[in-house]
């Protein structure tokens, strides 16, 4: 304590400051990814602090924590899945960084954001059967469609929720690869509004590349606004088109991606 003008002063405590870093430096795709996260001060209590995930390529099982706990003990282990698919793709990195969105009592330190490599396990000449990528309630590939069959395309990969004002990165593949761009029909439910210009129809170039899939990665902007309106959910879904068929199994045609808000 200090003395001022005969009254007694208490200083403020310093709130932690939260680092992270990654276990290990690289994984091969199927294997997860771990990260520790530490706080200098220790905190007094168990403290809850906000992540955020991407990542370059598409290997990240679609559950994921958005927060950790790190208790007064000591450092704080988070993990996520990544698949084993069988589609030759390029390595990729997953990311994650600490934020401070709901959470509160923490800061964010110098090494805020730490990185994996994911290797891809695949070649052109395996005989892949089929990108996989685990929906809610299954973690079963996709069955690979009969040979002569039209392309099959999936939503692989959406990135995880975003806060309201940023994109939306989707990425689709379609198995086996169509012999030509092909021009994908999207239908998108719950929260709308919350989407500026949703497309109803997405092309998927003519990809010329050794992989035994196409793959095309797309945004869509979300709306900003001053509303205190908690976390909304958009739901995309493949429907029927012409030159390929949605995934039959809704696991893999439709996901679902939450807008945070980011309004007190």
């Amino acid at each position: 304590t200090a003395e001022s003008a005969g009254a007694t002063v208490t200083p403020a405590t310093a709130l932690p400051e939260v680092s992270i870093a990654a276990t290990a430096a690289s994984v091969t795709e199927g294997s997860p990814v771990s990260f520790t996260l530490t706080a200098a001060p220790p905190p007094a209590s168990d403290l809850v602090v906000d992540v955020t995930w991407s990542e370059s390529g598409s290997f990240l099982a679609a559950r994921r924590p958005q927060t950790v706990t790190i208790p007064v003990s000591g450092p704080a282990t988070l993990t996520a899945d990544t698949v084993d698919d069988s589609v030759d793709e390029p390595n990729g990195t997953v990311t994650v960084t600490v934020t401070v969105e709901r959470g509160s009592g923490y800061t964010v330190g110098s090494s805020g954001s730490a990185t994996v490599d994911v290797t891809d396990d695949d070649t052109a000449t395996t005989g892949p059967t089929g990108p996989t990528s685990p929906g809610p309630g299954t973690g079963s590939p996709p069955p690979r469609p009969p040979s002569g069959s039209l392309p099959r395309v999936d939503i692989r990969s959406t990135g995880g929720n975003v806060t309201e004002g940023e994109n939306m990165s989707i990425r689709l593949v379609a198995y086996p690869k169509p012999a030509s761009s092909i021009t994908v029909n999207l239908e998108w439910t719950q929260a709308t509004d919350r989407v500026s210009n949703p497309p109803s129809t997405v092309t998927i170039p003519k990809d010329t590349s050794p992989s035994d899939a196409a793959f095309h990665t797309f945004s869509v902007a979300t709306a900003q606004n001053t509303d205190v309106d908690g976390l909304e959910r958009v739901r995309l879904t493949i429907v029927e088109g012409s030159g390929y068929e949605p995934n039959p199994d809704r696991d893999f045609s439709s996901r679902t991606i939450g807008i945070e808000d980011d309004d007190e």
